[in-house]
């Protein structure tokens, strides 16, 4: 139809002298029109064929409709198929927002004339669902050694959420050391150069109470990458005075002896194993 009125225009606007011109575009604009009136005949000829359904296909096109929902959602049914779909039912989308502009308010008028009312959460754009900066960071410290699970279970203690607002899982940080380049693991890396306050009660061969009792007296040191964080203690401070002389006492009298003289008589504090 835009074809057959330019050509129209072109003829209308020529100079009635110069019947060469005259002549071709008259020509041209009839032929657009014949290409009109033959797709009207074809648009004829399928609205009479869609009509003429016998009782068994429109029995067989009602059921496709009941399983609308698995052939949209089908992996055979890729978007160009979807988009065709959406110009054949429906007309038009009307949306609107409401005065706090966080929710889309639809109107869907479908080819039949039927409209449908839906409601839904406005999208947001992608600054307002970035990650946000501090968790971004606790990853960047975390990611060195520690596993993906690990730093989504200390950015939950910390109170902190997704760019969505959701909690923080594996999958979650994964996706966010990807999109901004963060180099890291599912699972952990072990540091030979520090342990868990388990490893070092292990290598010291004494109890985890031992281990928080030298920590409280200021002789063994431990770390944290972030609060919340495993606290680690560095594998060179085990090896060093007087944390030895300190064990080695213990082990030999089964006296814990801190600094100042204080000696405490428990074997408690050499091994939990007395216990048991």
């Amino acid at each position: 139809m835009y074809e057959a009125k330019k050509a129209f225009e072109q003829y209308d606007a020529v100079d009635a002298r110069n019947r060469l011109a005259a002549s071709e575009l008259e020509r041209r604009w009839n032929g657009k029109l014949e290409e009109i009136e033959a797709v009207k005949q074809r648009l004829s000829s399928f609205e009479t064929e869609r009509c003429s359904l016998s009782p068994e296909e429109e029995i067989r096109i009602r059921s496709m409709g009941d399983h609308f929902a698995g052939v949209w959602q089908s992996n055979h049914c890729p978007p160009a198929l979807q988009k065709m779909i959406f110009r054949t039912a429906i007309e038009e989308i009307i949306v609107r927002t409401d005065q706090d502009k966080k929710t889309l308010e639809l109107v869907i008028h479908w080819k039949g004339g039927a409209h449908t009312q839906l409601a839904m959460e406005r999208p947001r754009s992608a600054a307002e669902t970035a990650t946000p900066t501090e968790a971004l960071e606790i990853i960047r410290r975390m990611a060195v050694r520690y596993g993906d699970d690990q730093i989504a279970s200390v950015l939950n203690r910390l109170g902190h959420s997704t760019g969505k607002g959701k909690r923080w899982n594996q999958i979650h940080v994964a996706t966010a050391r990807r999109n901004h380049s963060i180099a890291g693991q599912k699972r952990a890396v072990p540091d030979p150069e520090r342990v868990s306050l388990s490893e070092a009660a292990r290598i010291c061969g004494v109890s985890h109470h031992t281990i928080q009792r030298l920590m409280e007296a200021g002789l063994l040191k431990r770390e944290q990458v972030t609060p919340r964080a495993p606290w680690e203690i560095r594998r060179s401070d085990l090896d060093a005075d007087p944390i030895r002389s300190v064990i080695e006492r213990l082990r030999r009298t089964g006296k814990l002896v801190l600094p100042g003289g204080c000696a405490e008589n428990q074997l408690v504090l050499f091994t939990e194993k007395s216990r048991r």
